[in-house]
């Protein structure tokens, strides 16, 4: 092989790295967002509970439950 074919082969193993690379930053972006969604969920049935029972073992149990206890707030609100 000569001098360019080398240099050529080289930058195409490069490029499928920054790819690769690229497809791993995106899933964890993917997974940031999808655990802040959960976590906005999680924090507005703790702080609805409160409101309504202002008791802490609820608080626990509907934190857990998270975005079903806020859509049934919604609902039944």
């Amino acid at each position: 092989m000569t001098d360019l074919e080398d240099k050529i082969i080289d930058l195409e193993a490069r490029i499928e790295e920054l790819e690769a690379k690229g497809a791993d930053e995106t899933k964890s972006e993917a997974r940031r967002a999808a655990d802040g969604g959960y976590m906005i969920g999680t924090v507005l049935a703790t702080i609805l509970s409160w409101s309504r029972s202002a008791s802490i073992l609820w608080c626990i149990f509907h934190g857990v439950l998270s975005w079903i206890y806020v859509i049934y707030f919604v609902f039944t609100r």
